[in-house]
């Protein structure tokens, strides 16, 4: 037996100076390549989705949502399905095929406390929401409007600026359209420090459902809080709304108040006001635990100057900060635009434009949640008659920056010359006029594209005939909604594979799978492009001009 071993070893040496040889032979030096970059930034994904929390059809309020597809002639169309959620069910609102620049509009039914899903594929859109309330039903009347928020893979969710005291009630909703449940926890920043009420340690939003919570009940008398919403399962989109009535604290109003997947260290906000009867504050929260400090920048018409008595504010770690902008203004400017840059510490910022009078049908509120410069922004809105509608655009750069600007106004796309190669100074904010292109319309859609530099682009719209003055100011959908992440640029060697998918990964195909389509994912059926929008007849508005685009006369 122990003779047999030595020959068994020789043939097994044997072996493997064969297989040696044969892998030297499949492995032969060959001259080294440096990895290709692979850039993500900037490139459109395949697919996604956007969720509209707020928004629904209860009594005393009706929503329409707008889809757009933003582009240029000769790109790819989207095939886009909207879809209403709550109470575990699902109901189709919309599901057209956009060719780029075109757009369309539906009214959302049968919907009361849901959300508005909408799912994109082949090409990216956006997709916005305008609910209108009419002053019923122990509702305020106004207007809240601005895009969905894109997806809901973010495991944390900031609101800055909500208020439960002095007449204002703030309540946020957290939407689930998707096929399992998920678990959430909300807890407060204030002004002295985080605040985690018990109740709202472990709140549990079922598959296709909505939770609305009404926070005066949890933190009230608070004039100063930011709401952080944190996935515990599951994934979930996160909106709030403010709403202020002028029976206690003078204001008539209702705003939208979007919600920041992730702190950043710079938040520009397109437009904020001061002077007479004017007023705005910023909310910036901070949510870490260092101290946060802030520079704080106007863009006027002429460039930018630190505001009077504000080149510089101090977040403490854990808190919300109100930073009023009032008596801040350069002489003659009622205006402007702000950009409050951290130092090292990200932060999440909102301001706030409020108009006062003894009238309350001329008061106003509306929130806007900063943003950062991009090359590409989309923009929407209705034309209702006598309505004062404002493009805001801010260059909070140091080089000019030149933008093209395309109009859907329901059946056509144009370039309006009066919007072609719009010049933002260094520093500057700039306020268009589109009234007379937009009023009449159905639904209307901008894109914004940036030839040089980079711009943040807004709306502010006011007015109408014989009503309240439903004041909204929005900040658009920039192009990073629909990109591919940002981050590091990859590198590709030759003979690796890399996996570069969508916001969720490129689904891979299983041979063995029945074919059939799951309920949470239903398919989209095709229509026709670019086809005529549901009608919708939306309330006029009134009140006085703002930045000089008055509502037009009655009679």
């Amino acid at each position: 037996m122990r003779r047999g071993r030595p020959a068994v070893a020789l043939t097994v040496i044997a072996v493997s100076l064969g297989l040696v040889g044969l892998i030297d032979l499949l492995t032969e030096p060959v001259e080294e390549v440096a990895p290709s970059p692979v850039a993500l930034a900037g490139t459109e994904a395949a697919s996604g989705r956007s969720v509209c929390a707020i928004g629904d059809d209860r009594p005393g309020t009706s929503a329409v949502v707008d889809v757009v597809r933003p582009g240029e002639a000769g790109d790819a169309p989207a095939t886009v399905e909207v879809r209403t959620v709550g109470d575990g069910d699902s109901s189709p609102l919309i599901a057209p095929r956009l060719f780029p620049g075109a757009g369309a509009r539906g009214a959302v039914e049968e919907l009361a406390g849901g959300a508005i899903d909408a799912r994109w594929s082949g090409a990216p859109v956006t997709v916005s929401r305008e609910w209108q309330l009419t002053g019923e039903e122990d509702l305020p009347p106004g207007t809240a409007a601005g895009p969905c928020a894109p997806g809901t893979a973010a495991m944390r969710w900031t609101v800055p600026g909500l208020a439960t005291a002095g007449g204002s009630e703030a309540r946020l909703r957290i939407a689930n359209p998707h096929g399992t449940g998920a678990t959430v926890a909300v807890s407060f920043l204030t002004p002295e420090g985080p605040d985690e009420p018990t109740r709202l340690r472990n709140i549990s939003v079922a598959a296709n459902d909505a939770v609305e919570l009404t926070l005066n009940e949890y933190l009230p008398e608070e004039l100063d809080l930011a709401a952080v919403v944190t996935v515990q399962s599951g994934r979930v989109a996160v909106e709030g709304v403010q709403l202020t009535r002028s029976a206690i604290g003078g204001i008539d109003g209702v705003s939208l108040l979007q919600a920041a997947s992730e702190p950043a260290a710079s938040w520009t906000i397109p437009w904020v006001v001061d002077g007479e009867g004017r007023a705005s504050w910023l909310w910036i929260a901070n949510a870490t635990d260092r101290s946060a400090p802030v520079e704080l920048t106007l863009h006027t018409e002429d460039g930018g100057v630190v505001p009077e008595g504000l080149a510089e504010v101090a977040v403490p770690p854990g808190t919300v900060r109100r930073v009023d902008l009032r008596g801040t203004f350069p002489d003659g400017v009622e205006s402007a635009a702000v950009t409050a840059l951290s130092d090292g510490v990200p932060v999440t910022v909102s301001a706030v434009a409020q108009l006062s009078s003894p009238n309350p049908e001329d008061t106003g509120f509306a929130v806007q949640l900063g943003a950062e410069v991009d090359p590409i922004w989309t923009l929407t809105g209705s034309g209702r008659e006598g309505r004062g509608e404002q493009l805001r655009l801010v260059n909070p750069g140091s080089e000019p920056a030149t933008v093209e600007v395309s109009l859907w106004d329901g059946s056509t796309a144009s370039a309006p010359a009066e919007l072609s190669g719009l010049q933002v100074p260094p520093g500057a904010a700039l306020s268009v006029p589109i009234r007379g292109l937009v009023e009449g319309a159905s639904s209307w859609a901008l894109t914004v594209r940036s030839t040089s530099g980079a711009v943040v682009a807004g709306t502010v719209g006011s007015g109408g005939h014989g009503g309240p003055r439903h004041l909204v100011a929005a900040v658009g959908a920039p192009s990073s909604w629909w990109s591919t992440p940002r981050g590091p640029v990859l590198r590709w060697a030759p003979g690796t594979t890399q996996r570069l998918g969508t916001e969720l990964g490129i689904e891979p195909v299983d041979p063995l799978a029945p074919g059939d389509v799951s309920e949470e994912d239903p398919p989209v059926d095709d229509a026709p492009a670019g086809g005529e929008p549901p009608s919708d007849d939306v309330p006029d508005g009134g009140g006085e001009p703002v930045d000089g685009v008055a509502p037009a006369e009655d009679g």
